[in-house]
């Protein structure tokens, strides 16, 4: 068995691309990368051990492709099977090619829906080994890619039908016993326009080396401060005019790899009242004074909304919303309709 006992199981990839130079688009966002585990333990012959394949992507997938060689010196050593990870649940069409004389094996998913895979980290399968009667732990075991004859290589695919070329990271799982550094679960929030919302993003366990935290699809008024520490602060101050849904992906990300994590943000329309241009929350005749304000000596806009000043509910401001004001507080007329701003 040689002198040492102790196998260091290690992946490490070169990305041989036949593909043309034109076949692929730049990946103009966060890198996104194919993450594979390393194992440095103690390993015996006829032991089982879990080699598990992931990845990154800032942008929505029609498809991912990865080609893998884990038969180099040593000989003595199975690939027993794949498994998908539910990550991988929603793609249409998903399997594994195996070769085993090679030690080849390439998996693949491919997704139909215009949604694709969303943008963020999954983990994509499992692959389990077993070593053989004459494993030799004094072997450097070595995991490659390797490249189709039709030269079809690693390759994630966005939805426009463009092919990125992943950056590959090994997981040191060796100097990080611990794993990558996990994003603390983010409930969902809901808040109101022109109000102010905050919360620290912050990342655990992980390697030593402090995690460098990002985010991306960030809203107008938005920002997030890396702290540098291994949390972050995200502020959002949204307008009048941004009311709606919003899905803000955190991303932190370490010498072994990155973790992601999506919240979603509502933010609610604010009930402010329609035909109330000055914003006191009643509708009189200083609301009239206000439009005529308004209109005709450059007086200021409808507060808090400029639709609040939009009485009459056709788009725009202009003397037939005083008219309709007139109507409403001294002959009986209908009330603004909507009530509110809100649609």
């Amino acid at each position: 068995m040689g002198n040492k006992n102790c196998l260091k199981y290690c992946i490490v990839v070169f990305v041989i691309f036949i593909l043309t130079q034109s076949a692929f688009s730049q990946d103009s966002g966060i890198r996104d990368s194919l993450f594979v585990t390393g194992v440095s333990f103690w390993l015996k012959p006829n032991t089982h051990f879990e080699v598990v394949a992931s990845g990154y992507h800032d942008e929505k997938l029609n498809g991912i492709v990865v080609p893998l060689t884990y038969k180099v010196a040593q000989i003595d050593i199975i690939l027993d099977s794949v498994r998908f990870h539910p990550d991988m649940d929603s793609a249409n069409l998903r399997d594994t090619s195996i070769n085993r004389t090679k030690g080849e094996v390439m998996f693949y998913a491919f997704y139909f829906r215009p949604q694709g895979l969303l943008s963020g980290t999954d983990t994509f399968c499992t692959m389990y080994f077993t070593t053989g009667p004459n494993w030799d732990s004094s072997i450097y075991m070595v995991l490659d890619t390797f490249t189709l004859p039709s030269g079809q290589g690693l390759v994630y695919e966005d939805t426009s039908g463009y092919g990125l070329v992943p950056y590959y990271v090994l997981r040191d799982t060796s100097s990080c016993p611990f794993g990558h550094s996990i994003i603390q679960l983010i409930s969902t929030k809901t808040m109101n326009e022109n109000e102010i919302l905050n919360f620290r993003v912050s990342a655990y366990k992980g390697c030593p080396t402090i995690p460098t935290l990002s985010a991306v699809d960030l809203p107008l008024h938005s920002s997030f401060y890396d702290s540098g520490n291994g949390s972050g602060v995200f502020t959002f101050t949204p307008d009048f005019t941004q009311s709606g849904t919003y899905n803000v992906t955190f991303i932190a990300c370490d010498t072994v790899g990155c973790d992601s994590e999506t919240v979603q943000i509502t933010v609610l329309c604010s009930e402010t009242k329609r035909g109330d241009p000055n914003g006191n929350g009643q509708i009189t005749l200083q609301d009239i004074i206000y439009l005529i304000n308004y209109l005709f000596k450059q007086g200021p806009s409808p507060v808090p909304e400029e639709c609040d000043g939009d009485a009459n509910n056709n788009g725009k401001i202009n003397l037939s919303d005083i008219v309709y004001l007139i109507n409403f507080l001294f002959k009986e007329g209908l009330p603004p309709s909507p009530p509110t701003c809100c649609i």
